[in-house]
C-alpha cells in the first residue's frame, strides 16, 4: 500500500516509517524539518519538504494514489518537568484540518492519528487506572485539550464524510532518536552522560506508563493493518513505573552515584497507565521492558554523544565561531582599521618627521568608495562622517580656527566631496542589493516550486512507465489476450480446438486441459 506519513522525520515518525517499509509497503514522508530526528530512516522513501498545512500537499495525492495516511506532524514527546506531552502549537489544527480535506477528496482508506495519554486527564485514584478507551474524557493539561480536539476533529470527519479513522492513545514513549530535552528518559539519561546529578522533582512517587518506541511502531503498525480495529485503541505496556524506579535502574546500570530531589513543580497528572487490552486482542505484545529499553536508548544516547564530541574539536569549535561572528560587527571592525590606516597614511606628517608625497590625492575619498561597495550605504555613511572628521581635526591641528574654516570654499568643497561619495556609493549598492535580494527570491521560490513539480512528475512517469509494462507484459494483458484471440481465430475446426486447449494450459497455469462435444 501507498502509506503517506505527515512528520515522518521527526521521533515517531522515523520508526512507524521502517516499520511499515519492511513490510514491503511505500512510504512517502512529507515534514517541514523543524523536529527532525537524530535517529534517521536508511530504507528506501520518498520525501517531500513541506508543511502539512501547504496547498502542494494535493499534488502528493494526486501523483501517489495515497492508501493510508498516519499524521504524526505536531506530536512531541513528554516533557521533562511535568512528564507529559508538550503543548502543541496551533498550527497543527490547520494541518489537521488540511490532511483531513484531502484524505476525504482522494478516497483515502483510512486516515490515523496519534494522540498521548494526556488526554484522559488525572484519575480520580490510583484505583481508576488503568484507562480503557471507553473512559471519559478529562483533559486537564493543553496537551490533553489539543488532542482531544484533534480527535473531534477526526471522529466528526468520519460522521459527515465517511472517511474512516483511527486515533491511537498512546502512553510515554522513549527510545533512542529522543531528543534530551523532551523526555524524563532522555533527560537524565543526558544527564549521566554529562556527568551531572540526577533531579527529581518532589517524592518521585509519580508513575507513568513507559512503552519503547519499537514496540510503539508494531502496535501501530498491527493496528492500522487489521482491518477489525477499533476506531479509538490504547497503545501501552499496562505498567506502572514511579520516577523513582526509573532512576534506580538507571542508577543500577549505569553507576549513578547522586540523585537530588528538588522541590516539586506543577504536576496536573501524578499517575498514568493505559489498558492495552484491545491491542493484545489484534496479536501484538511488548518485546522490549523497561530496563532492556534503558539500555538501547543508553547505548544509543553515548554513541551521539561521542559523534558529537568528535565533531566538535577545538579546530572546529574555532572555525564555527569565526563562521558565526556577525556580518554586522565584522563591518564596523573593518571599517574603523581601515580609517586608521587611511589616517596614516594621509596624515602621519602632522604627528611624525615623515616624508610626505607631493601627489595631491585624498585617500579618504578611496576610502568611503571602498567601504560602500563593500559593505553598503551604512557603513559608507559611517566612512563619511569619519572622514570629514578627521579633515575638520587635521584643519584646526595646524593653526586653522573654525570660523576660517567655514569660510574656506575648498574645505566646504572637501566636505561636499565627502558627503558626494557617500551617498551615491552607499544608496547605490544598497539598491543593488536590495534588487538582488528580490530577484533571489523569486529565483529560489521558483526553484523550489519547479523541483517540487519536477519531482511529481518524475515519479508519476515511474508509475505510468510500470502500468504500462503491466499491461504489455503481465498474463491477462491486452497484449496477451489479443494473441489467444488470433490463436483460436481459424475455419478449420481441429486448429480452433488445438489453440483453445493451448490457450487454456497458458491462462489456468496447467498441463492438462480436456474439450469434450456434445453431440
Amino acid at each position: 500500500m501507498n502509506i503517506l506519513i505527515t512528520g515522518g522525520y521527526g521521533f515517531l515518525g522515523t520508526y512507524v516509517a521502517e516499520r511499515f517499509i519492511k513490510n514491503g509497503h511505500r512510504i512517502t514522508i512529507i515534514d517541514n524539518l523543524s523536529g527532525v530526528s537524530d535517529h534517521k530512516i536508511e530504507l528506501k522513501h520518498r520525501f517531500y519538504k513541506l508543511d502539512a498545512a501547504d496547498p502542494k500537499c494535493i499534488k502528493i495525492f494526486e501523483s501517489r494514489n495515497i492508501d493510508i495516511v498516519i499524521h504524526l506532524s505536531g506530536h512531541t514527546a513528554e516533557k521533562t518537568a511535568e512528564i507529559t506531552c508538550q503543548p502543541d502549537n496551533n498550527t497543527d489544527f490547520t494541518c489537521l484540518a488540511n490532511m483531513l480535506c484531502l484524505a476525504e477528496k482522494h478516497k483515502v482508506k483510512k486516515f490515523v492519528i496519534v494522540s498521548c495519554s494526556s488526554i484522559y486527564g488525572k484519575p480520580g485514584s490510583i484505583k481508576e487506572l488503568p484507562f480503557r478507551e471507553t473512559d471519559k474524557l478529562q483533559p486537564v493539561t493543553p496537551s490533553g485539550m489539543n488532542n482531544y480536539i484533534k480527535e473531534y476533529y477526526c471522529r466528526k470527519w468520519s460522521e459527515l464524510f465517511k472517511l474512516k479513522t483511527l486515533c491511537i492513545r498512546a502512553s510515554n514513549i522513549y527510545g533512542p532518536g529522543n531528543n534530551k530535552i523532551k523526555g524524563v528518559i532522555s533527560a537524565f539519561i543526558g544527564n549521566i552522560l554529562d556527568r551531572k546529578r540526577l533531579t527529581i522533582y518532589g517524592y518521585g512517587t509519580q508513575t507513568r506508563d513507559f512503552i519503547y518506541v519499537k514496540d510503539f511502531a508494531d502496535a501501530l503498525y498491527r493496528a492500522v493493518s487489521d482491518p477489525e480495529c477499533p476506531d479509538t485503541i490504547n497503545i501501552s505496556t499496562n505498567t506502572k513505573s514511579s520516577i523513582n524506579d526509573l532512576a534506580n535502574i538507571l542508577s543500577r546500570l549505569f553507576k549513578v552515584k547522586k540523585i537530588d530531589h528538588k522541590n516539586s513543580l506543577r504536576i496536573s497528572i501524578n499517575h498514568s497507565r493505559l489498558d492495552n487490552s484491545k491491542i493484545k486482542k489484534i496479536g501484538w505484545k511488548p518485546v522490549y521492558d523497561l530496563e532492556n529499553g534503558l539500555k538501547h536508548t543508553y547505548a544509543w544516547h553515548e554513541k551521539q554523544d561521542m559523534l558529537r564530541k568528535k565533531e566538535n574539536g577545538p579546530g572546529k569549535r574555532m572555525r564555527k565561531a569565526i563562521n558565526n561572528f556577525p556580518r554586522h560587527v565584522l563591518a564596523y571592525i573593518e571599517n574603523i582599521i581601515f580609517f586608521l590606516i587611511i589616517a596614516y597614511i594621509q596624515y602621519n606628517h602632522l604627528f611624525l618627521d615623515l616624508y610626505s608625497s607631493d601627489i595631491a590625492l585624498d585617500y579618504s575619498l578611496i576610502y568611503i568608495a571602498i567601504m560602500g561597495i563593500l559593505w553598503g550605504q551604512r557603513q559608507a555613511y559611517l566612512a563619511m562622517i569619519l572622514s570629514s572628521a578627521l579633515f575638520i581635526g587635521s584643519s584646526l591641528l595646524v593653526g586653522t580656527d573654525i570660523v576660517t574654516f567655514l569660510y574656506t570654499p575648498s574645505n566646504l568643497l572637501q566636505l561636499a566631496a565627502y558627503l558626494l561619495v557617500g551617498i551615491i556609493t552607499g544608496y547605490s549598492i544598497e539598491k543593488r542589493n536590495r534588487d538582488l535580494e528580490s530577484k533571489n527570491y523569486a529565483f529560489n521560490n521558483l526553484t523550489k516550486k519547479y523541483k517540487f513539480l519536477n519531482e511529481v512528475y518524475s515519479e508519476t512517469r515511474i508509475v505510468k512507465d510500470e502500468l504500462q509494462n503491466q499491461i504489455i507484459e503481465t498474463e491477462d494483458s491486452f497484449g496477451t489476450i489479443y494473441s489467444i484471440v488470433q490463436e483460436v481465430n481459424s475455419l478449420e475446426i481441429e486448429k480452433v480446438f488445438a489453440a483453445s486447449i493451448d490457450a487454456l494450459e497458458r491462462i489456468m497455469k496447467t498441463d492438462s486441459v480436456s474439450i469434450y462435444t456434445v453431440s
